[in-house]
């Protein structure tokens, strides 16, 4: 009996550390401790600006019917499975007068996808974390942007976003499974053979 219950033991334990083994991987991280959007190659338009350790689009200078983007550097996501975005969304407002919104695109080498979007229609949001699936769109090429946009800054005090994390699964190879050559379709097609082998506004 306690020979079986050994055995039962050992199996479970086997599968738990095979289902640790497909946890994600942070394939990019960004807390904006270091202070500046240059440090991990953002680039910022506008009254994009980091403050006390968060991207944050501020209301002032005031613009008017304006866009303006926070863009990651190229990130290599190719290799990758279930790959997700996450980060925190902060809104400060001051007036629903008029529509002022928040877009999260992805870049996947050709073109953007917006991937996810907020606005301040029913005021304030409270710090709230995000996460979007974002596998279609994985790449070699990828990059995430954040727009602010809307007709008037005015009637926002900022949006505010932090700990944002690229992550996915590494997919699976298969061992002995022959990789094709370059070109080895195309010969193939010709006969020639082919070679085996992802807030009340306080003015600040």
């Amino acid at each position: 009996m306690m020979k079986t219950k050994a055995i039962a033991f050992c199996a479970l334990t086997a599968v738990m550390l095979l289902s640790g083994a497909a946890q994600a991987d942070v394939i990019f991280s960004e807390n904006w401790d270091n202070g500046s959007f240059q440090y991990n190659g953002w680039t910022a338009q506008g009254n994009w600006g980091v403050q006390n350790r968060t991207a944050r689009y501020s209301w002032n200078p005031t613009r008017s019917y304006y866009s303006h983007n926070l863009t990651s550097t190229i990130l290599d996501a190719s290799g990758y499975e279930d790959v997700t975005l996450d980060f925190d969304l902060f809104l400060d407002n001051w007036s629903r007068s008029t529509l002022e919104q928040l877009t999260v695109k992805v870049h996947n080498g050709s073109a953007w996808q917006q991937v996810a979007n907020y606005t301040n229609e029913g005021g304030d949001i409270p710090w709230t974390h995000v996460t979007l699936d974002i596998s279609e769109y994985a790449s070699d090429n990828l990059r995430v942007r954040f727009t602010a946009h809307g007709q008037n800054s005015y009637n926002i005090n900022a949006w505010r976003i932090d700990n944002i994390v690229l992550s996915g699964t590494l997919a699976e190879v298969i061992p002995g499974e022959p990789v094709p050559a370059p070109g080895a379709a195309v010969l193939g097609l010709l006969g020639l053979g082919a070679a085996g082998g992802r807030l009340r506004r306080r003015r600040k």
